[in-house]
């Protein structure tokens, strides 16, 4: 896990997509989309299928197929174009979108720090999950994130200021230190 940030606290740190997601793999899965939606609008059209000797079952999976990319792929954009993450140090507040989770720090349950592990073949980095007051994930910062270094400078403080939030002993030496 980084080491503690030096300097000022920012008074918000706002965790987006990432840049390369935003500006690669959205506008692909757009022409993606706009192909898919043409091909399946033209078959609805012109009562086609997709060729003479296409088997009736190879051409109703095709269909269903193109109308799940239709109907998938815009709520997806939808959701990763409007996806980040808010620790807002000066009200001590957590807000993810999308799920429209708004969560004061004082009704965290936990701040848990998760090391770097090797999920099948591929390695995760550090994680620092903040739990609600049900147990469940209200957001989840990951060690990729651009924004790493000045969120977990506002989870340490969150931490240092309630070391009640923090349970294990992984976590407590992650977050707060040689305080734990």
């Amino acid at each position: 896990m980084s080491e503690p940030q030096r300097g000022a606290l920012p008074a918000r740190v706002v965790v987006r997509s990432p840049a390369w997601v935003r500006f690669v793999a959205l506008p692909l899965m757009l022409v993606f989309w706009g192909a898919c939606a043409y091909t399946f609008v033209g078959f609805v059209v012109t009562r086609a299928g997709f060729g003479d000797g296409t088997p009736l079952a190879a051409t109703l999976v095709g269909y269903v197929l193109l109308f799940f990319f239709v109907a998938v792929i815009p709520p997806a954009a939808w959701g990763i174009a409007r996806y980040r993450i808010v620790l807002d140090v000066v009200n001590d507040r957590v807000e993810r979108r999308p799920g429209n989770v708004s969560v004061p720090v004082s009704a965290l349950r936990e701040i848990r720090a998760l090391p770097a592990a090797v999920v099948g073949r591929a390695n995760r980095g550090a994680r620092v999950q903040l739990l609600d007051g049900d147990g469940r994930v209200a957001a989840q910062l990951e060690e990729s994130m651009r924004e790493w270094p000045a969120a977990l400078g506002v989870v340490r403080e969150w931490a240092r200021r309630d070391p009640s939030l923090v349970e294990g002993d992984y976590s407590r030496e992650r977050l707060l230190g040689a305080d734990a």
